[in-house]
């Protein structure tokens, strides 16, 4: 009976990834993922189980934890990437330190404060480095970006992570909510990532600018590339930013961005998916950016996503073999 009741309130409560979506943008900046399919199956089985009998609501609590443990478990594939379990981190300073820390389970917890132990005896966490920039940049003024923005999307991620991805602006979503890739582009890059194992917790991204560069034309809003002047203006954040995490990998999402890491008048079609070493990183590579590969149709689109999820595999390979080469340093 139990079983039915749940089948029925799932049916008629029709949760979808856009309203799941939805919700995490008036959610604001949050500490971690949440995915979509646990949040409908969480919702759907809250609503199901009669308010009767304990068993129910004990089978119903197993599922939802069942759930939580899948989607919290640690890919394979990302275990040699990261070498360690770490944790994402607030993007926004309005985020206090102390949800992070609720966010986490213990054991991770526990790994995180003794690595902030160590890192109090040199120094500055990169962790604490980001949110003191990220607090400083939400007030600047660099530039006139600053009058037409709602938030300074300043990044996203892990601070510890060895990878770090590189977009060109915020979009208009991106400017509602403060956090980059929350769009459509940003699913298609949760998904390519997720292909190869990884999620937002195993990088840190960011873009070139950090407001969103927009055109009104006609009482219309778009969005539009960043000038360079303001590419120039943000470079403070960006060059701060990239000395804080200090990545062993770059991945630049599109030519603005490649043309910022890499070198000036970057040719996608000819140096996408080529490893160069900028002044930032000893390894950075370009490929094309989500937005562009949503523009696409039929085999373009399906080859563009495809060279992205190739892109992607090839960067995380490249952490894999420069995090040997730094262990052979030491000798």
């Amino acid at each position: 009976m139990a079983a039915t009741g749940r089948k029925k309130a799932k049916s008629e409560i029709g949760i979808d990834g856009s309203e799941v979506e939805a919700i995490q943008a008036q959610a604001g900046a949050v500490v971690g993922e949440i995915d979509p399919a646990t949040v409908a199956s969480a919702v759907s089985t809250e609503d199901a189980v009669p308010m009767t009998g304990k068993s129910s609501v004990t089978k119903a609590r197993r599922s939802v934890s069942r759930e939580h443990q899948q989607r919290d478990a640690e890919p394979e594939a990302a275990s040699e990437y990261l070498g360690k379990t770490v944790t994402e981190v607030p993007v926004a300073p309005a985020i206090a330190a102390e949800e992070a820390a609720a966010e986490t389970e213990v054991p991770e917890a526990q790994a995180n404060q003794d690595t902030a132990q160590k890192d109090s005896e040199t120094g500055p966490s990169k962790t604490e480095r980001i949110i003191t920039l990220a607090a400083a940049a939400s007030s600047c003024v660099r530039c006139d970006l600053a009058q037409g923005r709602t938030h300074v999307v300043f990044g996203d991620g892990n601070p510890e992570a060895p990878l770090m991805i590189i977009g060109e602006g915020p979009g208009q979503n991106e400017d509602a909510t403060g956090r980059p890739f929350v769009g459509r582009a940003g699913v298609l890059l949760d998904a390519c990532l997720k292909e190869n194992g990884i999620s937002r917790k195993h990088i840190y991204i960011t873009n070139v600018v950090r407001c969103r560069p927009k055109l009104v034309e006609a009482g219309r809003v778009t969005n539009r590339p960043p000038t360079p002047e303001e590419v120039k203006a943000c470079s403070y954040w960006l060059e701060e930013t990239i000395a804080a995490i200090d990545p062993l990998v770059i991945l630049c999402l599109g030519a603005p961005s490649a043309n910022s890491i890499i070198h000036k008048g970057f040719k996608m079609t000819q140096e996408r998916g080529q490893w160069f070493e900028s002044k930032f990183v000893r390894y950075a590579m370009a490929s094309w950016h989500p937005a562009y590969i949503l523009r696409l149709q039929g085999e373009a689109y399906d080859a563009a996503r495809a060279s992205l999820v190739s892109d992607i595999a090839a960067a995380r390979q490249k952490v894999i073999e420069a995090k040997k080469e730094v262990k052979l340093s030491l000798f």
